[in-house]
């Protein structure tokens, strides 16, 4: 039986529940995820911010955790640390931890340069407090002078406290507990660090609470609960204590009577299938049976702390439906405890499934990354920290000690600077992107299965200011939009500089949509590189494509594809719309992933429709292109490529044409023939040739890629052996090919394709052809090519390592390649993980932005994940040119 908590204790409990309560409604939160290392000069942490169940993640500076200094040429080399969140207090603060790993062969050479120039080579465990909005970073000192001790790392946790209420902290405790091995009787030692006294102490002796003898074992993320912290044995029981007082006095509480088991070693295994919490101000302990059906059972903390209620047991399989048992690697495990709704969230192999407890249904899903790092299953228990972020975390400061008592180390002092305020810049959002207009615009929001369909809607975001009885939903909404105002500022600033004659905007346009919207023009939800932008066709242009039809168990899927871009700003766009019929054990609630293991085809197509638009994508004008060779059902799209001509110098564009190349699979020249196809704006009709292919003998053109518009041409690009150019305003266009530089040519075309279009770009940035690559396996060297007009001769600018520029578990991410920036020559766009887009200065070494990419997933694409486009001055006043009302006067024209 648990031994009752004392009366004071229950007093206190009481004041936390209410005080959690109250502060909840003013919080969203966060599941924090990975804590990953770059080299930069900021002295300030980076949130990449999204809403559950997605995870979020922290980009920390490297010289924060490591600030040795490194021997001449190795500026970009990142020790070979593992970093992690391990614990969040009340009020949002993180408590970060960087241990080092074995180093690679790489690490090992740059460690021997130390040594030689005289410079410390040896790293321990480095702690770091962290606010997660504004990016403050403290480092707190060694413990008994050294960082080189073995404690755990789970048994740290960190407590905050304010003397005003839901005001932001006034001191906050981090502090370890263990069980005293070495004395005779039975006791704890505490070691905290007291950010009013800037040092660590060290406390013996403590009573032990525990009523048999046997060992605490602490196997996950200590809680900050009720003003005290909790260290938790996930097959016994918990202990807490209160840091900040100046006895701490031990209450041991135990897990319900079922669900205490026998002392074993294989925590990590139990960690994964029991989690203690905090939720809805109560303390929670969540588990599922490792058996069918899965069983989802959650008890509260109820009377004071003397007991456990049972308040739900939800059968998983029920809610999957997968008429199967899931392997052992997929098995469900506990992800985290909602803080705030009655929600737990459940990993299976690589997905985190939101599972409302109280409705026993699916209520969300997110993809969790498996390249570059451990699947879920091999994680410790807490590889997702639940981080809240109440309202004015983004302009509080770290509490400190006094100058003259402070033995930890500020970053921006470590830096010869004074404290800089906190920074909403800091955090980058998943959702919430400004229009080009200035107008709020709501961000597409994709379904699971891209379905479009009144039966399964997704609730849409909310645009209108958050009040204190507002959705937690509609807070996070508001966070998002209220921390990215000031990149939307800098956004709108740029437009208007733009227009000035200095260098233009331009956007990463998100290839696919599955969102529509409303209006009689397509919209344009503009965010700054890194962070994707997506252009969304307005609902009529699907009303006219093809009778929906009355067949049983069939939706739509609808969405259009960003194919090409002008250079100055016009868009190539295909719409499409699949009538499908779903498999019957599939349900559109879940991932496409999810139904692949259901069934092997989970849904067929029954007719699928498609068109295609001459976009303006900031006035949202749209014109249809013509069918040709019956392409209204056929999504040969990839080859079509789009140039304008202007008015004079700088004008508008008065003309466009758009082409396609392709194979004459048909012809009898057995694939040596090029088809020619060619639309021009000013007769409004399509023409066709049939030209000699210059590619060589045996080589057909595997067009993967997006076609370019430079120098007065368009260019069809095949990453495995060059390009074939035109201009498509001529009467008779001439064929120009040029080759990839040496070594990047393959002598076949047999390979993977769709892995090579991922790590290959070619592109047009400050007015140069440009090709960049990366290699496939590690270090992932970066190659950077200019294309010299003159010789036709590819020069090697940059070659980079990325495994010098990201370090994280000791390992590092695959990097696959996804745009060339098309106005600064010295940076790319790179993707890791299917998370997060990583903007690489080349010339500098150095990764100098971040954005998650939330629903992009590269690895299921065959071409280039994100198109480039620039955003030209006096673009939103210039309309589409050509004659459209007589074929075309259904079409919005702005």
């Amino acid at each position: 039986m648990p031994l009752p908590i004392h009366r004071a204790l229950s007093a206190r409990l009481r004041r936390g529940l209410s005080t959690a309560a109250a502060s909840a409604s003013l919080s969203s939160w966060a599941m924090i995820s990975r804590t990953m290392l770059v080299n930069s000069s900021d002295p300030r942490a980076s949130l990449q911010l999204a809403e559950p169940p997605h995870a979020s993640h922290l980009i920390v500076p490297a010289h924060v955790v490591d600030p040795r200094p490194r021997p001449p040429g190795h500026d970009a080399d990142v020790t070979g640390l593992l970093g992690a969140a391990r614990a969040s207090s009340g009020d949002g603060l993180l408590l970060l931890d960087f241990r080092a790993t074995a180093p690679s062969g790489g690490r090992r050479r740059a460690a021997r340069e130390r040594q030689s120039a005289g410079i410390d080579v040896k790293l321990g465990t480095t702690r770091v407090v962290c606010n997660p909005l504004s990016g403050q970073l403290f480092h707190l000192p060694d413990i008994d002078g050294t960082n080189k001790g073995t404690m755990s790392c789970q048994s740290f946790g960190i407590l905050t406290r304010s003397e005003r209420p839901h005001g932001p902290p006034d001191r906050y405790a981090v502090a370890d507990l263990v069980e005293d091995r070495d004395g005779q009787k039975r006791s704890f030692v505490m070691r905290r660090f007291l950010s009013q006294t800037g040092e660590w102490e060290k406390l013996v002796r403590l009573p032990s609470p525990v009523p048999l003898a046997r060992r605490m074992v602490i196997d996950q993320a200590v809680l900050d609960f009720a003003g005290r912290l909790w260290w938790v044995d996930v097959s016994w029981g918990a202990v807490s204590a209160d840091p900040l007082s100046d006895r701490p006095e031990l209450r041991f509480v135990e897990l319900p009577s079922a669900s205490v088991t026998k002392a074993v070693k294989g925590l990590r295994a139990i960690g994964g299938h029991c989690r203690m919490g905090v939720s809805e101000g109560k303390l929670r302990f969540v588990e599922v049976s490792q058996k069918e059906p899965f069983f989802l059972s959650s008890y509260a903390l109820e009377d004071g702390g003397s007991s456990w209620m049972l308040e739900c047991n939800v059968a998983l399989s029920a809610l999957w439906k997968t008429h199967g048992c899931p392997s052992e690697e997929d098995a469900p495990r506990i992800g985290a405890i909602d803080p705030l709704k009655p929600q737990v969230y459940v990993t299976m192999g690589n997905f985190v499934f939101a599972v409302d407890m109280n409705k026993e249904k699916l209520v969300g899903f997110s993809v969790l990354s498996a390249s570059g790092g451990a699947a879920p299953a091999s994680f410790s228990s807490d590889f997702l920290i639940p981080c809240l972020l109440p309202s004015g975390l983004e302009t509080s400061q770290i509490p400190s000690a006094e100058p003259k008592k402070k033995t930890g180390r500020s970053v921006e002092q470590a830096h010869g600077k004074t404290a800089l305020p906190p920074s909403p810049s800091a955090i980058a959002v998943v959702r919430g992107q400004s229009s080009v207009n200035q107008a709020p615009v709501n961000p597409p929001i994709r379904h699971p299965l891209g379905i479009s369909d009144s039966k399964f809607p997704l609730p849409p975001a909310s645009p209108h200011p958050v009040h204190q009885g507002a959705s937690s939903a509609a807070k996070m909404q508001f966070l998002f939009r209220r921390s990215l105002s000031a990149a939307s500022g800098r956004l709108r600033r740029a437009l208007s500089t733009a227009a000035s004659g200095s260098r233009p905007p331009w956007a990463l346009i998100h290839r696919i949509s599955t969102a529509t919207t409303s209006g009689r023009a397509a919209s344009l939800s503009l965010a700054p590189p890194p962070s994707p932008s997506h252009i969304v066709a307005p609902r009529h242009v699907y009303d006219d494509m093809g009778a929906d039809g009355r067949e049983e168990g069939c939706i739509n899927m609808l969405g259009c594809g960003a194919h090409a871009a002008s250079a100055d700003g016009f868009l190539l766009l295909t719409s499409f719309k699949f009538r499908v019929r779903l498999h019957p054990l599939a349900k559109p609630d879940l991932p496409l992933e999810v139904l692949a293991r259901i069934a092997p085809s989970p849904f067929q197509i029954v007719s699928q429709h498609f068109l295609r638009f001459v976009c303006n994508p900031i006035s949202g004008e749209m014109v249809r292109l013509p069918d040709f060779d019956g392409q209204e059902k056929n999504m040969n799209h990839q080859y079509l490529g789009i140039m304008t001509e202007a008015a004079g110098r700088n004008g508008p564009p008065k003309r466009y044409a758009v082409a396609q190349l392709t194979d004459d699979e048909d012809g009898e020249g057995g694939g040596r023939r090029l088809v020619w196809r060619q639309f021009d704006s000013e007769t409004g009709g399509w023409d066709k040739l049939v030209m000699p292919s210059l590619l060589p003998s045996g080589r057909r053109m595997d067009l993967n890629h997006e076609v370019l518009a430079f120098g007065a041409r368009l260019w069809w690009v095949d990453v495995s052996w060059g390009a074939v150019s035109a201009d498509p305003f001529s009467d008779r266009p001439e064929l120009r090919s040029i080759k990839l530089p040496a070594g990047s040519v393959l002598p076949d075309q047999k390979g993977d394709m769709k892995s090579l279009i991922k790590r290959r770009r070619m592109g047009v940035s400050d007015g140069r052809l440009r090709y960049a690559e990366v290699s496939p396996e590690e270090p992932f060297l970066i190659k950077y090519f200019t294309l010299d007009e003159q010789s036709g001769c590819w020069t090697l600018d940059h070659q980079v390592p990325f495994a010098a520029l990201l370090s994280r578990d000791g390992s590092c991410p695959v990097p696959l390649l996804g745009a060339i920036d098309p106005v600064n020559a010295d940076v790319l766009y790179l993707s890791i993980d299917r998370e997060i887009t990583l903007a690489v200065d080349m010339r500098r070494k150095k990764v100098t932005g971040a954005s998650p990419l939330n629903q992009v997933r590269p690895n299921k694409c065959s071409s280039s994940f994100f198109l480039p486009c620039v955003l030209t001055p006096g673009l939103a006043s210039s309309p589409i040119p050509g004659d459209h009302i007589d074929t075309l006067e259904w079409c919005m024209v702005v």
